[in-house]
């Protein structure tokens, strides 16, 4: 289960950062907003699932 998700534009950079109840933090990072969008849809199914 997913507890928070936080995205944050460092420069030319956007970062999220995923944490489950669990304590898994995943943090990403990507020049490409969409991109990185599509990696937290990726990385939010692989933990609801």
């Amino acid at each position: 289960m997913v507890l928070s998700v936080s995205f944050v534009r460092d420069g030319d950079e956007f970062l999220a950062r995923l944490e489950s109840y669990g304590g898994h933090i995943t943090e990403l990072k990507n020049r490409s907003l969409d991109q990185l969008l599509t990696l937290v849809a990726g990385e939010l199914e692989d933990l609801l699932t």
